[in-house]
């Protein structure tokens, strides 16, 4: 009797833990890649009960009334004038920063506070060339819904569209000497585009060919990112992240 009863203890103790993992709402994923804070209270300076780490899901039970966090995502750089860049900006590019606030979370049954801004539904992307294709990405996690072939007989122009089921869009257009590749993101944010582009420059370069990716155009609903010939923009249009990646020789 007392072995069937420790037993049923046991299960019910599991199923106890199993349901606290269990989210209310819609999961989401932490972007800090360094881990984020999970603090005592709803303060940047509170103590620190657990950092959890980058990739891992996590529930959000209530939002704190308080006013925004703001935190810099990427830095400025000052401008070398033997780069020989086309930018409005002066002296140095600008930072770009993300907004958040303070929210209560429960992560493995441990409640708390995290900042808002490294959040997100979209599953982090852990491991990437360094040519951003997103789209091989959203393939293996998506599967794809129907793929399009407007190009003609020419080998050298390329004009295709695809269509994941999950209503994400990727279209490419390219000749030989450049390509354009377009990433239409469903009920995403210009905030989530900058974590993708964050993610990007520290999954898919090491710390010693890292190259010098700078802000070359800034406003309220889109920024854009250079290197060489290489551009990135990332717009918000209608609840809509635009993601943008061009090249020419």
């Amino acid at each position: 009797m007392k072995y069937y009863l420790a037993i049923s203890l046991q299960l019910a103790t599991l199923v106890g833990l199993a349901q606290q993992y269990v989210c209310r709402g819609q999961p989401y994923y932490v972007w800090a890649q360094s881990g984020l804070n999970l603090r005592e209270a709803p303060s940047t300076d509170s103590r620190i009960l657990a950092t959890i780490p980058y990739g891992a899901q996590i529930c959000i039970d209530s939002l704190i009334d308080m006013e925004d966090i703001e935190v810099e995502i990427i830095k400025s750089l000052t401008i070398n004038p033997d780069w020989n860049i086309e930018t409005p900006f002066e002296g140095k590019t600008p930072n770009a920063t993300i907004k958040g606030k303070m929210v209560k979370v429960t992560y493995k049954g441990l409640a708390g506070f995290v900042f808002s801004g490294y959040l997100a539904d979209l599953e982090p992307i852990y491991k990437r060339k360094n040519d951003f294709r997103l789209e091989e990405i959203f393939e293996a996690r998506y599967g794809v819904l129907a793929k399009l072939d407007k190009g003609n007989d020419s080998t050298d122009y390329e004009n295709i569209e695809i269509v994941y089921k999950n209503g994400y869009v990727f279209k490419r257009v390219s000749l030989v000497s450049w390509y354009t590749n377009t990433y239409l993101l469903m009920d995403k944010t210009l905030r989530e585009g900058l974590l993708i582009f964050e993610n990007f420059l520290k999954t898919a370069y090491t710390s010693n060919d890292e190259p010098s990716w700078y802000i070359r155009v800034k406003d309220e609903s889109s920024i854009g990112f250079s290197e060489g010939m290489f551009n990135i923009t990332l717009r918000e249009v209608d609840s809509i992240l635009l993601i943008t990646v061009s090249a020419s020789n």
